[in-house]
């Protein structure tokens, strides 16, 4: 056992001291018939306070992650704020961050990294098995500035995708890697460059599954700036007069499907999420379980609880005895 104060030491020792003198000063004045309410006090204050110091056993905690890896890539763009989604016609991202939310679920062990793309391909979220760090970058997360929008094309991300991917087969070779490509499929660029070459990324990764966001009839997007300084809709580009309406293109987002060979889900969708995250966990290569110790420290103050609990209801009774015997008295 070792010892781990809540408090500070030095406070910790001034209110022993400061209780002990209490306690001593009271005893002195009710004389010899005090005795053993002296002993009954002192226990109190001492039980406190060793409960104060923060009693402790260490253990060894494991966490387990497996050799898979999930590689979540999300369409961060203006078109990703439009509000389709679902019967309450919530933002796009908002799907996202609710389907990645549950596929982590379903994957308690597994490694993530996340990867967004507006003008170009950023990787903000290194492979990790930190749920906590997930969480804190979805709670961030949002499209990108209306200001520099440069628009949506499936195709902008590929080629950095996959060199990232080929960087980890040659570094983490034996490890499984998933992507997860999260979107809404338009492509407000040249259309002659269609979706881009996806099956360079299938040919870097063990599977996939592309995951669409948005209707054909679309929805306003809400603009985002730094200073506030747009706020409402974003303008259609053709009629500043009116607010822009992103559709969603499901038919290019059936195309990186096919491309990767991959299923493709439109969300909200749980149930085939869920599947597809089973489907990730078994078909891992090797999926082997490696457990990193770490040592914790867990507080171990219920056994002196209980005393300490005895000892106040004895006190307690023996101030209602007390109060009894002043009332008979007629003193109070």
């Amino acid at each position: 056992m070792i010892f781990r104060p809540i408090v500070s030491l030095w406070v910790l020792a001034i209110f022993f001291i400061a209780c002990v003198a209490l306690c001593v000063w009271g005893a002195r004045r009710r004389a010899m018939s005090s005795r053993v309410n002296l002993v009954r006090r002192l226990l109190i204050v001492s039980l406190m306070t060793f409960m104060l110091a923060g009693p402790s056993i260490k253990q060894e905690s494991h966490s387990t992650t497996s050799d898979v890896e999930l590689w979540f890539v999300i369409d961060r763009t203006g078109s990703m704020a439009a509000e389709d989604y679902g019967p309450d016609r919530l933002p796009r991202l908002d799907g996202v961050k609710a389907d990645i939310a549950t596929i982590v679920d379903h994957m308690p062990a597994a490694r993530f990294s996340i990867f967004t793309w507006d003008r170009d391909i950023e990787r903000v979220l290194p492979v990790t098995s930190d749920i906590g760090a997930i969480d804190s970058y979805m709670q961030i997360m949002g499209q990108e500035l209306s200001s520099s929008s440069q628009g949506s094309s499936l195709a902008r991300p590929v080629s950095d995708l996959r060199s990232y991917l080929t960087k980890a087969q040659e570094s983490r070779g034996g490890n499984s890697r998933y992507v997860v490509v999260m979107g809404d499929g338009e492509n407000t660029e040249d259309a002659s460059q269609g979706v881009g070459d996806w099956r360079s990324v299938a040919e870097a990764c063990d599977g996939a599954l592309v995951i669409g966001y948005g209707t054909a009839e679309g929805g306003r997007m809400k603009a985002r700036s730094l200073d506030q300084s747009q706020s409402g809709y974003i303008p259609d580009p053709q009629d500043p007069s009116r607010d822009g309406i992103s559709s969603a293109d499901e038919g290019a987002l059936r195309e990186v499907a096919s491309q990767l060979g991959a299923d493709y889900v439109h969300s909200p969708d749980n149930g085939s999420i869920i599947d597809h995250a089973a489907q990730f966990n078994s078909e891992g290569k090797l999926i082997s379980e490696s457990r990193d110790t770490v040592e914790v420290y867990r507080y171990y103050v219920w056994p002196f609880a209980l005393v300490f609990a005895v000892l106040l209801a004895w006190e307690a009774s023996a101030i209602v005895a007390r109060m009894r015997k002043m009332r008979r008295a007629h003193v109070i």
